[in-house]
């Protein structure tokens, strides 16, 4: 019984020490994220794993042509739709 409480009590100390070890703080590869994000945002946004959340970051810049952008940007396109109730609101791109 001397021998087996010894022996117990490092048993728990090392369970309770791997249970509480806390997550890498260190960005992990965009290997780790589902094929979703990699296939929809490559281009544009930065994405990695990390601990238990997936982090997106961006410009905040659309990588598509747009109406929103002003007339003389490159990324300028007028909208092209079939609503006939289309009606563009006052703000823009810049």
């Amino acid at each position: 019984m001397k021998v087996a409480m010894p022996v117990l009590l490092i048993l728990v100390l090392v369970i309770v020490s791997i249970s509480c070890k806390k997550d890498d703080p260190s960005p992990s590869s965009t290997a780790d994220l589902p094929a979703v994000f990699t296939k929809k945002f490559a281009s544009t946004v930065t994405m990695y794993v990390e601990g238990n959340f997936i982090v997106l970051k961006s410009n905040g810049l659309p990588n598509h042509k747009s109406p929103y952008f002003g007339s003389t940007d490159s990324r300028y396109e007028a909208y092209n739709g079939t609503n006939a109730n289309f009606s563009i609101n006052p703000n823009s791109i810049k």
